[in-house]
């Protein structure tokens, strides 16, 4: 999971809707200092969980930072 915000309060929402259990990896902007579109947290996360762009599945709800983010030059 990739997710813009600060750490603290990502944590607590991610707690709070009990939806934490699913995910082994979560990238935090505020703990890499880069959010998204930014490339760089797209490729950290790659190289996070050792997979490269065709083994990762992407939902975002915002087109402009999730799923243009994802398509500069990395898939």
């Amino acid at each position: 999971m990739i997710s813009n915000g600060s750490i603290t309060q990502q944590r607590k929402k991610l707690e709070y809707t009990n939806i934490i259990q699913y995910f082994r990896y979560i990238v935090i902007s505020e703990e890499i200092k880069v959010a998204k579109p930014n490339k760089k947290i797209f490729k950290y996360a790659f190289n996070s969980v050792n997979k490269n762009n065709t083994k990762c599945y992407y939902v975002g709800d915002n087109y402009s930072i999730d799923i243009e983010g994802v398509n500069r030059g990395i898939v």
